[in-house]
């Protein structure tokens, strides 16, 4: 008999809890990422993809948990250079090359919790204010650079041997903080799946160390802007 009362009364409070309107949502993403701040004198852009499942807790706030993952390793050549001083008798001039023979990457995982806030529910549009935050684990190699640098000092095309470069490798790996906030816009063209756009601003509280010998700076978090095209399911 307990059992049974306990049953009834289990079922009650289910049949009469808010959760059990609420709606769930899954969807995958193509995410376009483009570096900024010290992030873009390292790299171009690049390409990604991410898939996220939540829930619609109330009328105006839906929760989604999201994994992504992405690697930077376009580089940047144009923001890549040394400076070298060589010495021509009486003065000393400054030449800028380009570092060609660079070769590094950036790949990052991540997992975040994130919220959106809904603005507008129409028809089949609505648009809402998301903002997440989570844990992203990292890893970032540069390869050795070893290289002669040769530069015209006479202007006439000959070469003189500025700098013999034999830089080590470097690699760092860890697990970083981060957020993102931006907005969402869902049309919803065949019930009960949606196109979803997104823009969002990312940055992940990492550092990338500087290479002094060949004049690449410390970049002290990761800045990014997070463009995301997808769809999504309603259930």
């Amino acid at each position: 008999m307990k059992k049974i009362i306990l049953i009834i009364t289990c079922l009650t409070i289910f049949s009469n809890a808010d959760f059990a309107q609420k709606k769930f949502i899954a969807g995958a993403d193509f995410n376009a990422l483009i570096p900024i701040g010290y992030l873009n004198n390292r790299f171009q852009n690049t390409f990604g993809g991410s898939f996220y499942f939540g829930q619609k807790t109330s009328d105006k706030w839906t929760w989604v948990g999201r994994f992504e993952m992405f690697e930077f390793d376009d580089l940047n050549s144009e923001k890549l250079v040394k400076k070298i001083s060589v010495n021509l008798g009486s003065k000393e001039s400054d030449f800028v090359v380009r570092l060609n023979k660079m070769k590094m990457n950036l790949s990052i995982l991540g997992l975040i919790a994130e919220g959106k806030y809904h603005l507008i529910e129409t028809g089949n549009f609505s648009a809402s204010l998301n903002a997440g935050f989570g844990i992203y684990n990292w890893k970032f190699k540069r390869n050795a650079y070893v290289d002669s640098i040769f530069v015209d000092t006479s202007g006439t095309g000959s070469k003189f041997n500025a700098a013999n470069l034999n830089v080590p490798k470097l690699i760092q790996l860890d697990w970083s903080g981060g957020f993102n906030f931006g907005f969402d816009i869902v049309y919803e063209f065949y019930q009960p799946v949606s196109f979803v756009l997104s823009g969002n601003y990312k940055l992940i509280v990492a550092e990338l160390w500087p290479t002094l010998s060949l004049d690449m700076e410390n970049v002290s978090g990761l800045q990014m802007f997070d463009l995301r095209a997808g769809l999504r399911i309603k259930f």
